[in-house]
């Protein structure tokens, strides 16, 4: 058969030119639809921008039809990005804001974040806990909480690590480096020997009665390891052992000061002892203190402590003196530091009718100072915990 080519102006030719090209504008615009989300999230990393999209997106050539018995090539519409070929910065961040249960289904669903699973499974799979559902209960990503081999109850949601076991901690250790992940830790006897391998960043639970030469021994190792503390709790048994002898809290003053502490909290019921009082200003990367209430704060030169931005109070609505009055006095106090936002944690017997009373009491007298509540909402934390925060102008 012998194939003859189209004549000028040939209809059937000018409808598929038009055609293609109505398609050449839709690829293009899907194109730039996807050099703009994927730039929108490079911003976001504040990484390059992209000019054009990878071509991997892109589809495949084609040429018009030149002959009238050929059925004419339509250019392939391009495939839609799934998330595993979004670029690894951004995937890593997907995973920092996944929670621990979450984080499970999304290693099975996508190919990129198997290693998380892994890890997690692998650590745990020597501790008896079978199954990553069990695991996940014991793991708060992009977190863990650990003790030593000799700790006790309450924690019971912990997680034993026999020095054998390190390997694989730290494994899993890397992970959470990567996920901006830290490590909770207590101050049990035989901590210390795991300290290398955890995170780069950690939370501790400084709780339980111990020797001099032991607290000693605990806070230097903190030391030598290096590692930054996100959070140092300092419970109400560990100062009861230290009202009883007072060389535990000269050592702990020492350390403090030593230690790269980011948040300190104190959760005794008394007053904030003087030898740690007096050095908090010299501690080299505070930036958070939480007390019970505004009477914890006498003695404290907040205003020298040069990095303090945030403060908390888990009991400024304890007692029998009027909202406005205890306001009033954190007010003049922090006004004459540094301190940028307060967050205050409520009572639960006020829920019912605490929103009106923060409008109509406590916020105009905030605002009159310069502070704006911020959320604007009252909010619940991870335990269930309801609190309000400000912020300064």
């Amino acid at each position: 058969m012998i194939e003859r080519q189209c004549p000028p102006n040939c209809p059937c030719c000018e409808r598929h030119e038009v055609t293609i090209q109505s398609l050449q504008r839709t690829v293009q615009s899907l194109q730039q639809h996807m050099l703009d989300e994927v730039n929108s999230l490079r911003r976001l990393l504040q990484m390059p921008l992209l000019t054009r999209v990878d071509s991997s997106f892109l589809p495949q050539k084609t040429t018009a039809c030149l002959f009238i018995d050929a059925t004419p090539s339509i250019p392939a519409i391009p495939v839609i990005p799934t998330l595993e070929s979004m670029p690894p910065e951004i995937l890593d961040q997907i995973a920092s804001f996944v929670s621990g249960y979450d984080i499970v289904h999304l290693s099975h669903a996508v190919r990129y974040y198997k290693y998380i699973s892994k890890a997690i499974f692998d650590f745990g799979q020597p501790l008896r806990t079978r199954t990553l559902n069990r695991l996940v209960k014991l793991f708060t990503w992009p977190s863990v909480f650990l003790r030593g081999p000799t700790a006790g109850m309450p924690y019971e949601s912990t997680l034993p690590v026999p020095i054998s076991h390190l390997h694989v901690l730290q494994t899993y250790s890397k992970v959470l480096n990567k996920h901006d992940g830290y490590a909770i830790i207590d101050d049990s006897v035989g901590t210390e020997a795991f300290l290398g391998a955890l995170p780069e960043v950690i939370e501790v639970h400084a709780s339980n009665v111990k020797s001099l030469a032991v607290t000693g021994q605990f806070f230097g190792a903190l030391h030598n390891c290096k590692k930054f503390i996100r959070t140092l709790h300092l419970g109400y048994i560990y100062f009861q052992h230290c009202k009883s002898d007072p060389g535990s809290l000269e050592m702990t003053a020492k350390w403090l000061v030593k230690l790269r502490i980011q948040e300190l909290r104190f959760q005794d019921r008394g007053s904030v002892p003087m030898q740690i009082r007096d050095i908090l200003h010299s501690m080299p990367m505070l930036s958070s203190l939480h007390v019970q209430n505004v009477e914890h704060l006498a003695g404290i030169a907040l205003s020298e402590c040069k990095l303090l931005r945030k403060l908390t109070l888990s009991k400024l609505f304890h007692g029998e003196e009027s909202p406005l009055e205890l306001v009033q006095q954190l007010l003049n106090i922090v006004n004459t530091t540094k301190i940028q936002k307060v967050v205050v944690l409520l009572p639960e017997d006020w829920l019912t009718f605490l929103p009106s009373t923060l409008h109509e009491i406590t916020n105009p007298l905030f605002e009159k100072h310069g502070w704006y509540q911020h959320p604007v909402h009252l909010v619940k934390d991870a335990v269930g915990q309801c609190f309000a925060g400000w912020r300064r102008g």
